[in-house]
């Protein structure tokens, strides 16, 4: 991975688009940045106050694993949203200080299960960072919406396949999201929600629920 490290304090320099593959820019001192751009540890999928603050997701998917402990309402970490209507300009559903990592270390605390989806992210190291989260169900929304928008843009997802969240749905089922970069605005449509760990079927077949996980982080 080749690092550029930009220094200075001309807040009025933006950085625009998408940097080539396999460069991570680190900034210090510089603002604001562009959704798209690879700064401060992935790729950034949104931002506010001007571009000086926002969430990142990492480059790269953790692969695949259940969300733990069915049977247990972790509680207080449900749908951020109000019916299929999404506050683009209300920061209490991007700003992951308020609803991932709070989800994440709620999730934590509550499953001792090892290898699951909140603590893939919340152990996770990567370009130098260590407090990732597992995004909540408004998150990964506008993750897919800007997955369509940066169209041949890998971003490190895995497409047409299903991701886990981090909001619960209720002691046995939590949220996933199915990505899909040929389908942008998936804000409107309603939630899915799987098993937590898995289910049998009528045939006594266990099934275990693993589905993608990506980490976002704020800066």
């Amino acid at each position: 991975m080749k690092r550029i490290v930009l220094k200075g304090d001309n807040d009025n320099l933006g950085l625009q688009g998408s940097v080539p593959n396999g460069v991570m820019i680190s900034l210090s001192g510089l603002t604001p940045v562009s959704v798209g751009t690879i700064a401060y540890g992935g790729y950034i999928y949104n931002t506010w106050s001007g571009g000086t603050h926002g969430s990142v997701m990492t480059t790269y998917s953790l692969g695949t694993t259940n969300w733990g402990c069915e049977g247990t309402l972790i509680g207080d970490i449900g749908l951020g949203w109000n019916g299929i209507s999404f506050p683009e300009d209300d920061i209490q559903f991007w700003d992951i200080g308020l609803n991932s990592c709070y989800n994440t270390t709620k999730i934590v605390n509550g499953c001792s299960e090892t290898g699951i989806a909140a603590k893939l992210c919340n152990d996770l190291n990567a370009s130098g960072y260590t407090d990732w989260c597992l995004p909540n169900w408004t998150e990964i929304c506008k993750i897919n919406d800007v997955y369509f928008m940066m169209s041949g843009v890998n971003m490190g997802l895995t497409p047409n396949t299903m991701y886990w969240t981090s909001t619960e749905y209720d002691d046995t089922f939590a949220v996933t999201f199915f990505i899909d970069p040929e389908l942008p605005q998936r804000m409107e449509k309603f939630p899915d929600w799987q098993h937590k760990t898995g289910w049998t079927d009528g045939f006594g077949h266990y099934h275990p629920n693993e589905f993608y996980v990506i980490a976002i982080r704020g800066f």
